[in-house]
């Protein structure tokens, strides 16, 4: 007969096959994955609350999408650790699972919590007024006489952020609407309004501003007349009420938890074995720099881009300055990641990285191989490596030398 210590011992590894079983798959399941044409190229990539603010490099929803409802079941546990603008997290709910996103960029935060916000009638309704005072005062500063005048004070001072160069970023009528947005917007007590009229605020940042685009970090003087920014501060408060309002139709009672936190340090944010999914598409190294092509919204958000710069994994800048091997450092911050991942996953769950090949001096380096390989040294066993193409549309944001033609989607599981 087995002692107390074997019975406990037997138990335990039962509980922990119950466990793995609990995520075991139908056998044609990865095939279906693997022949699915991931492209997606004439889908929809904009319902809902997905279009709300721009960010670059962001999968399309579709991806999260096919992976938490193949790889997951209602009521489990779906983590993003890079969760950027929070696409893995709304699709998650919208499919009935919890859903954790944690990312080192604050504003990305910022935009992921508005995104899966629930608001309520009153709450909208808000937003609507708040569209209309901007919309007034926009036609103030074209010197024209607003039909009706709502019941707010005259526009407050400028809330104005130190900006290095700020003068050649934004123009002088630039620089005041949109001190003026900022000023009114902070005097709105509701903090979920408040909050969703800021994420409205930065996401015409750009456009204003002297900043050639979303993905290009040089000067170009734009034709922003005067009250245009007010004008369209109101705009993008109307949409993203529409948006959030759509998203209300099919946001399910989930919960939905947010970090601003290091991916690298994942066991000291989240409980053991409390993730059932993970779904994410981490920094590619060397190809993009959150920080610096969102460097104006940070500094009108009230965050500093220097701290985002520095917590960035992937950043092209930082290998440039660094002086060690820039796959070399990726590989570090990955180990991190996964030994966390390892933690947090229950037995036998699965782990989706959707991943491409990067550039360094020339040279291409696998980044599915290299994770992969990382993957096993945690205890993470690959299971399919499928072939996604890209858009040729979507690959404009880095130069030729560096353009991907596909990415890999790994799936990965928890022994």
């Amino acid at each position: 007969m087995p002692s107390v210590n074997g019975l406990a011992a037997i138990a335990r590894g039962t509980q922990a096959q119950s466990a793995i079983e609990k995520y075991d798959l139908m056998e044609d399941t990865i095939e279906k994955l693997n022949k699915l044409d991931w492209g997606f190229d004439n889908a929809i990539t904009d319902e809902w609350t997905h279009g709300i603010h721009p960010y670059p490099a962001k999968f399309i929803p579709q991806i999260p999408r096919t992976l938490i409802k193949a790889l997951s079941k209602p009521g489990q546990t779906v983590l993003d650790p890079f969760c950027g603008g929070g696409t893995t997290l709304v699709e998650a709910n919208v499919l009935g699972r919890d859903a954790v996103g944690i990312d080192t960029n604050p504003l990305a935060i910022l935009i992921a919590k508005v995104k899966t916000e629930r608001l309520n009638k009153r709450q909208l309704a808000r937003l609507l007024e708040l569209a209309e005072i901007f919309r007034t005062w926009s036609s103030e500063e074209k010197g024209h006489r607003a039909l009706f005048k709502m019941q707010m004070r005259e526009q407050p001072e400028p809330s104005i952020p130190q900006i290095p160069n700020l003068e050649q970023w934004f123009e002088k009528e630039v620089r005041k609407e949109l001190g003026v947005g900022r000023a009114a917007i902070a005097e709105i007590k509701d903090s979920a309004v408040r909050t969703t009229a800021y994420v409205a605020l930065s996401r015409i940042i750009v456009r204003v501003s002297n900043q050639d685009s979303e993905t290009r970090y040089t000067k170009r003087k734009k034709d922003v007349a005067r009250g245009d920014t007010l004008r369209l501060l109101a705009a993008a408060i109307v949409d993203t009420h529409a948006k959030l309002k759509s998203f209300q139709d099919v946001r399910q009672p989930g919960r939905i938890s947010l970090y601003n936190t290091d991916a690298r340090g994942l066991s000291k944010s989240l409980a053991k074995t409390s993730i059932d999914l993970v779904v994410t598409s981490p920094p590619y190294p060397n190809a993009f720099d959150y920080h610096l092509y969102q460097r104006h919204r940070l500094f009108w958000l009230g965050y500093e881009p220097k701290e985002v710069m520095k917590a960035e994994i992937g950043s092209h800048l930082n290998y440039q300055r660094s002086s060690r091997n820039g796959i070399e450092v990726f590989a570090e911050d990955m180990r991190k990641v996964f030994n966390g991942l390892r933690v947090v996953l229950s037995p036998g769950a699965y782990c989706c990285f959707v991943i491409g090949d990067s550039v360094f001096e020339g040279k291409v380096h696998e980044n599915s191989k290299l994770l992969t390989e990382i993957g096993k040294e945690a205890g993470l066993t690959l299971v399919a490596e499928i072939n996604r193409r890209l858009p040729t549309s979507k690959r404009s944001f880095t130069t030729a030398a560096r353009r991907l033609a596909y990415e890999q989607i790994l799936i990965l599981r928890n022994r």
